[in-house]
């Protein structure tokens, strides 16, 4: 590598690291939990299975992503600067890759400086900090791959070969490989074929040709390979479109938009990802939402300025090549999937988000680095230098200050409220962080500061059905069901897919004593969600309440099968088998539980009352006496008291222990029916367990 070329590549590798690796001790934010923390797929073999065969088994079909992360858990678990670092890695592989294939077509005097900004500008902080963006960073870096060797196999990638040549089929290969590696992390690389497009009429085509020469010139064999492209993008990009709408919950009010609306909405937000590029001053998480009426004719300003530019780019194609139009025609083509034309989920709480434009930037970027370097031919060398050294040090600080806010859900949000005091999604999700913090802590005050946020949040949008499931939630745990049930309702009306509302709404319900309109909204929970473990297991226990023991067996069961490392289940099976005298049954889950908590008191409490009722008396008080050592509780002594003067089996009788045991014990009738047998005055002439004496 030459030297200057090396200088090069060190200063894009430091100053990124400068940028970023402060924030590589972040930890996990919003979104996470679903791609990462709370993710099962992640944690066997049978999980990599599912993320490749299992539609549904992730948020997205994106199963390369959920790879790259069901490796990572393998090596490091959840430790989350391993995630970082690979988005970081990525990002720079990206930045590096982009200045190759700038320079490979052509452009050397921008690509360097091209691919340093794309790597520091701070509207990608959100993209490299946000773990579940690895979708972005992954993406895009199949994406340069497959134009790499999609330019290698048309042999277009430098004006020294011959434009009509043609590589071995194996980049062709290749490039499509890469390129449904880029639709398997993010389907946004659907556009990836129309940008061959363009480059091929760019490198082929000169900037004085008419329409029809245009026409003439292009190299269509090299375009009719690209025919595989366009359906296999197509095909997977109507997938992800699928699944935002049924699985996601893109639907509904928020996007009914007119088609006239949607028009407007994209020509806003090409204009707003222009200016975020050319003036990088704030970026938040959540932006404000706009409010778009198509009948306000003033609004349809925005398409038509895009077009004016486009125009204008074309006009001057003769002075400044078609590069720059071809830049503009590949950031608009590449925002479409996530323009407002098509229905996606985060565009219930903005049309804009830094994220979705990180495919985009790198066209923006090039266009304005090209005129910068073209300004900097009319300047003085030094003040030119001077000029640029000041932009890359303003975007870097930029950055630095900018990628703090991504440490936690507390920084994320709290952040996002400063810039954005409407941001009624930010009090949601920050109230979420809150009642999560609980739910570990216990702390009442961290519970009565996210209801706070609901609060906050319902005042600014009363629409949101996962804002007011959510302050029910908070309701219930404050120990308020009869509110809780008013929440819960308007969160299921607005949104009856919403499992979490039924399942909340189930507890409030069940809590205030309407067992039967708790165990209706529990099912419907498990039926629009089937892997919800809890919704099946508190089911279970409403099932239990009413004595309908078959159908708690079921929900049970299904609760166990979805969560068999987790013991609770396997318990209060076993208790309500115990407590309908199917004591057989009882013992094999308390067993069952007994191997995964080895030495748990109530667990041998609990088998022992089983192993007794099964005519196992010397099993049983062995395992009672053992449960004792671990757990004095008062009820546990009045059980082994009871045995040890009630088994049929003389030898293990003891009457001077059982009396030991219960002498201290406060009077109760329990204790004095125990009495009663010490001293004669009553006979048991079966095995039967204290509690139904």
């Amino acid at each position: 590598m030459p030297k200057r070329k090396a200088m090069q590549f060190a200063l894009l590798i430091l100053l990124t690291l400068i940028c970023y690796v402060p924030s590589l001790s972040n930890g996990f934010i919003w979104d996470d939990d679903g791609y990462v923390q709370g993710n099962p797929t992640l944690r066997t073999t049978q999980g990599l299975v599912d993320i490749w065969t299992v539609r549904g088994a992730t948020p997205q079909y994106y199963p390369l992503v959920h790879s790259t992360f069901w490796l990572e858990y393998q090596t490091w678990g959840l430790w989350a600067p391993g995630y970082h670092c690979t988005n970081l890695i990525l990002h720079l592989g990206v930045s590096l890759l982009w200045w190759v294939l700038l320079t490979r077509l052509g452009l050397k005097r921008i690509a360097y400086l091209a691919a340093l900004v794309f790597a520091i500008h701070p509207i990608h902080v959100e993209t490299v900090c946000w773990i579940t963006e690895r979708k972005n960073v992954l993406s895009l870096l199949c994406y340069l791959l497959a134009a790499w060797c999609y330019l290698n196999f048309t042999g277009l990638s430098s004006r020294s070969q011959t434009r009509n040549a043609r590589g071995s089929i194996l980049w062709y290969l290749l490039a499509l490989l890469c390129f449904v590696g880029a639709l398997l992390s993010k389907t946004v690389t659907c556009t990836f074929p129309a940008a061959m497009v363009l480059v091929l009429w760019v490198r082929s085509c000169e900037s004085t040709d008419s329409f029809k020469n245009v026409l003439r010139k292009l190299p269509w064999k090299q375009v009719l390979y690209l025919l595989p492209f366009f359906v296999i993008g197509i095909t997977l990009a109507q997938l992800t479109m699928s699944m935002e709408t049924n699985e996601v919950g893109a639907s509904g009010a928020a996007w009914d938009q007119t088609l006239p609306e949607r028009i407007v909405i994209y020509g806003r937000v090409v204009l707003f990802y222009l200016s975020k590029v050319f003036v990088p001053d704030e970026f938040m998480f959540n932006y404000p939402r706009w409010d778009i009426d198509g009948q306000n004719l003033a609004l349809y300003v925005y398409p038509l300025l895009v077009l004016v530019l486009a125009v204008t780019l074309w006009c001057l194609r003769k002075r400044v090549t078609l590069w720059p139009l071809a830049g503009l025609l590949f950031s608009v083509g590449t925002l479409l999937p996530a323009s407002g034309l098509f229905d996606v989920y985060p565009m219930r709480f903005s049309f804009v988000a830094d994220h979705f434009a990180y495919h985009a930037t790198m066209g923006l970027i090039a266009i304005g680095v090209g005129v910068i370097v073209l300004l900097s031919d009319h300047c003085k060398p030094v003040l030119s230098k001077i000029v640029i050294a000041l932009i890359l040090v303003g975007l870097s600080l930029q950055t630095m200050r900018y990628a703090p806010a991504y440490e936690n859900w507390f920084t994320l949000f709290n952040d996002t409220l400063t810039k954005n005091p409407n941001a009624w999604m930010a009090h949601n999700y920050l109230g979420v962080a809150y009642e999560k913090q609980y739910d570990h802590t216990a702390d009442p005050q961290l519970l009565a500061v996210a209801k706070h946020h609901y609060r906050e949040g319902l005042k600014l949008h009363q629409d949101f059905a996962q804002l007011h499931a959510n302050y029910g939630s908070a309701l219930i745990k404050l120990g308020d069901p009869i509110n809780a049930v008013t929440q819960l309702k308007r969160a299921v009306q607005l949104q009856r897919d919403l499992p979490q509302g039924h399942y909340w709404l189930a507890l409030a319900l069940e809590q205030s004593g309407e067992l039967d309109a708790a165990i209706t909204h529990y099912q419907q929970a498990v039926e629009l969600f089937p892997g919800y473990v809890s919704a099946w297991h508190h089911m279970a226990r409403a099932f239990a309440k009413r004595d309908d023991v078959e159908q708690a067996s079921v929900a049970y069961q299904q609760a166990i099968a979805l969560r068999p490392q987790s013991p609770a289940a396997y318990q209060e099976l076993g208790l309500m088998w115990l407590e309908h005298q199917q004591f057989q049954r009882a013992a094999t889950q308390f067993q069952t539980v007994l191997a995964m908590r080895p030495g748990e008191p109530a667990v041998l409490w609990s088998l022992g009352l089983s192993q007794y009722m099964l005519g196992d008396s010397q099993q049983a008080i062995a395992l009672l006496k053992e449960a004792l050592t671990k757990q004095p509780a008062d009820a546990l002594k009045l059980d082994l008291a009871w045995i040890l003067v009630t088994c049929p089996e003389q030898p293990l009788r003891d009457t001077s222990l059982a009396r030991q045991l219960i002498e201290p014990l406060p009077d109760s009738e329990k204790k004095q029916a125990i009495l009663k047998i010490i001293t004669g005055d009553q006979t048991v002439t079966e095995r039967r367990l204290l509690q139904s004496w």
